[in-house]
């Protein structure tokens, strides 16, 4: 302990006869730490987090399916999924979502390129989320439309 102490005070007096090593390394080290500080919050506000809007968020959970023996974790069908959500007794619901390629939105006359998933026709109302303007599909209408999409910002 006694080492320690000795090695602090020579690094504070050698840091005292070199003022201008003293505030670059000061200051390299403050952008160093608020620039990673700035990234980790972009990171976990964007990927690590659920979007705000969503209910209850701590109760979500992914269903896979696994093969005995092998460690990958695959998707189910869309026929297992209805048997599934028929049949779940644990859940207080279902829904299912198909990440795809990319889209092309059209609006006001201009497209460009989104992100995008096939969804079932109760995964929104699941997620307690109420579209901001008009509604979104129901079960009805979703069986005489071949896909529909759901693309970001959910405020």
């Amino acid at each position: 302990m006694e080492t320690l102490l000795q090695d602090v005070r020579y690094g504070v007096r050698m840091l005292r006869k070199s003022p201008g090593f003293t505030a670059v390394a000061v200051i390299t080290l403050a952008l160093g730490l608020g620039a990673n500080i700035s990234v980790f919050t972009l990171v976990n506000a964007l990927l690590l987090r659920p979007p705000a809007a969503v209910q209850d968020p701590a109760s979500l959970v992914d269903i896979y399916s696994a093969t005995r023996g092998e460690s990958d974790y695959a998707e189910f069908s869309y026929p297992d999924y209805v048997y599934f959500r028929e049949h779940a007794a644990v859940f207080s619901g279902l829904a299912a979502d198909y990440p795809s390629s990319q889209m092309n939105l059209v609006t006001n006359g201009t497209s460009r390129d989104v992100n995008g998933s096939v969804v079932s026709d109760n995964y929104f109302s699941l997620l307690g989320l109420r579209p901001s303007l008009g509604r979104f599909f129901s079960a009805p209408r979703a069986v005489h439309t071949r896909s529909r999409c759901g693309c970001g910002d959910w405020s």
